[in-house]
């Protein structure tokens, strides 16, 4: 987003089969959590409705979320062709401390 001026920490993750042996990659396992999440169907410039939504969710249960939160991109644009925004498709999954 180029209207964006948030510093944050981010990783580009992708699911693998087995690790990847080489000094340029990085491979990490990400452990398993209790989480709320979503299926975001639509394009990304209304992403912050699913999580205005599991802030809800999170608040009314009185969740302690852990970060980081976690996106993954099932449908979206191609390298070539941008698709139809109204089609993406992304979940987002907020890992909670059990209590």
């Amino acid at each position: 987003d180029e209207d964006c001026v948030e510093i944050a920490d981010m990783e580009l993750c992708i699911p693998i089969r087995k690790k990847i042996a080489d000094s340029s990659v990085s491979c990490k396992l990400l452990p398993a959590v209790n989480a709320v999440c979503t299926t975001h169907v639509g394009n990304y410039e209304t992403l912050y409705l699913a999580y205005k939504a599991l802030f809800h969710y999170v608040n009314v249960h009185k969740l302690s979320v852990l970060s980081p939160s976690r996106e993954f991109y099932l449908k979206g644009p191609g390298m070539i062709f941008r698709g139809n925004p109204d089609k993406y498709i992304t979940k987002i999954i907020l890992p909670f401390e059990d209590k």
